[in-house]
């Protein structure tokens, strides 16, 4: 769950992790949770390979050969498989791997540039952005090998792609003069459904736990500092301003128990960390100091939140329970911090840091770093910076 140098920019995007699509309602199975590991891109004799490793260090396991250049390993729900794309003979395609490094069925080829790899939640479809040239599809392979098939064409590249939790559907935000706004599709393809009515941009959404909401902000064509956070509908019905402040307001999430939102805002000053009840009301401020606090996203388990706190030149992760109590620090890194993300069994977090607010490419760097703060590693990734992918 990721914040980018501007606090709640493209990076805020990533942040939302919950989305939606038409009729009916349902939610997700919980899952075991296993010792935390992590697949990422790293250099193998100068090329690109998929490698896994425990988040202790060790463990560390080459999963691909390099040949294709392979990057953006995504885990499959239940932490059996790897998706990720690859270059085969110069043609782009998302090829499947087991979690022990042999092959899995379901490959799709070019040509095209691909993006976005999202893995149902029951496992049976990965959907992902498709690029060639000019134009951009929103499509959906079946993991199982069956075929591929043509979603929807996009006006551009969505901002945030994600499944609902009972895997009907598929919610992406565009943000484009000619139609902005917030999409839902079904996992067929059908039933496409602008959700929105009204023109203005949109950084952030999120599913409620059941799939039947999904809560997102919008700023004005003219503001565009003046996010206002709403809620509607999976079937376009029940749209309903829930925040109506100075200053701007993000949604993070809903609680795991769907009774409240986890949002940001900056109505008081800097930002701060609030919850609301679903209808917008009794706003509660859980960070509630002078300093600037980004709500990341709750722990794997939702007994905890994470948040960075905004200091002189530097920001620092730190973890709350849900109604604010135990405010406690995790890094100690001096570092400017990007990106965020829990391990699946929540005693660990991948960060993405900077040195300093310039922001120079070659001062990005990638840690893994415990929940008590007692342990840090800095993961070197192929090329550049990009989230590891924890297993489930």
């Amino acid at each position: 769950m990721p914040m980018d140098k501007k606090g709640f920019g493209k990076g805020w995007l990533l942040l939302g992790l919950l989305m939606m699509v038409l009729s009916g309602c349902g939610g997700a199975a919980k899952k075991a949770a296993r010792p935390a590991q992590f697949a990422y891109a790293g250099d193998l004799n100068g090329h690109s390979a998929i490698l896994t490793r425990f988040a202790d260090g060790t463990g560390e396991t080459t999963l691909t050969d390099g040949s294709g250049n392979d990057s953006s390993p995504v885990w499959s729900p239940d932490g059996t498989k790897l998706a990720y794309l690859t270059h085969q003979d110069g043609n782009p395609a998302i090829a499947l791997i087991n979690a022990d490094g042999s092959l899995a069925t379901g490959v799709t080829a070019g040509p095209g540039e691909m993006q976005m790899l999202r893995w149902s939640p029951d496992g049976r479809q990965i959907s992902f952005v498709k690029r060639d040239g000019g134009v951009r599809e929103l499509k959906s392979m079946q993991t199982d090998g069956t075929g591929t098939a043509e979603m929807a064409d996009l006006l551009m590249d969505p901002q945030v792609l994600n499944w609902s939790p009972d895997s009907r559907r598929l919610a992406f935000i565009q943000n484009l003069e000619k139609d902005e706004g917030l999409f839902i599709i079904g996992r067929d393809g059908s039933g496409l459904k602008k959700l929105t009515t009204q023109a203005g941009l949109l950084r952030s959404m999120s599913f409620s736990p059941d799939s039947c909401w999904i809560a997102f902000s919008q700023a004005s064509p003219a503001g565009k500092v003046d996010d206002q956070i709403y809620k509607v509908r999976v079937d376009g019905s029940g749209l309903t301003q829930l925040t109506e402040t100075q200053g701007r307001n993000m949604v993070v999430a809903w609680y795991p128990d769907g009774k409240h939102l986890l949002t940001g805002s900056t109505r008081d000053g800097p930002w701060q960390i609030y919850r609301l009840d679903p209808d917008g009301s009794n706003p509660v401020n859980l960070s509630n100091n002078s300093a600037g606090d980004i709500p990341i996203g709750f722990s794997p388990d939702g007994k905890k939140i994470a948040y960075v706190l905004k200091q002189t030149g530097s920001e620092e992760l730190y973890v709350m329970n849900p109604d604010g109590s135990g405010q406690r620090q995790v890094t100690s890194l001096g570092e400017i911090i990007s990106q965020v993300f829990w391990s699946a069994e929540g005693g660990y977090f991948n960060l993405s840091t900077n040195l300093d607010s310039n922001f120079k490419p070659e001062n990005w760097r990638n840690w893994v770093v415990s929940l008590d703060g007692s342990f840090k590693m800095e993961v070197s990734q192929y090329a550049g910076l990009s989230p590891l992918a924890w297993r489930p």
